[in-house]
């Protein structure tokens, strides 16, 4: 939200109030269905204040119930009050983390007027049959936040439509 630093409200994203709280993907250990610390990953963030997690990233080496997967599922069980969001794969067959039974699983459409149609992202079903993604978003020609002060840059995939699902979690919360 650029409004406190420069009067500006042009591209302020989907819910411009909400808290954030920031950890580093490469501190999370389970790539390649190794032992997870996904769980403290996500309660670390609980513990920050963060109620809704939004997740860009995964694992392409597998279709099946990974650590990760068991990670996700124990920490939704535990912290009803949370919401776990994942990008799917941009590849064709859904992977892993994100089918996992207790995340939303985020796909994405183009955007207006052809939001009917998929952008990006696998689709399930699971290995055992569950169908993923439940939920999709326009993610293609996307103005995301940059590396730079305020700035902004353009984008498509699975991840950009996620954090846009995140953002309509918060509003509704």
């Amino acid at each position: 939200d650029a409004e406190p630093l420069n009067g500006s409200i042009l591209h302020r994203g989907m819910a411009p109030k909400a808290r954030l709280a920031h950890a580093n993907y490469f501190d999370v250990e389970g790539y390649l269905n190794t032992p997870s610390n996904l769980y403290e990953f996500f309660e670390s963030a609980h513990d920050e204040g963060a109620r809704i997690h939004t997740n860009s990233w995964g694992d392409d080496n597998f279709t099946s119930y990974t650590t990760w997967c068991r990670d996700i599922d124990r920490f939704s069980r535990d912290f009803e009050d949370d919401l776990i969001l994942f990008a799917v794969t941009n590849t064709s067959t859904l992977k892993s983390p994100e089918n996992a039974k207790k995340l939303l699983a985020v796909g994405a459409t183009q955007q207006a007027p052809s939001q009917q149609n998929i952008g990006s992202g696998g689709t399930g079903p699971t290995a055992d049959g569950r169908r993923k993604p439940e939920i999709f978003l326009p993610g293609v020609g996307i103005v995301s936040a940059g590396t730079g002060s305020c700035s902004v840059f353009s984008n498509a995939g699975t991840s950009m439509a996620c954090p846009a699902v995140a953002g309509c979690a918060a509003l509704v919360r």
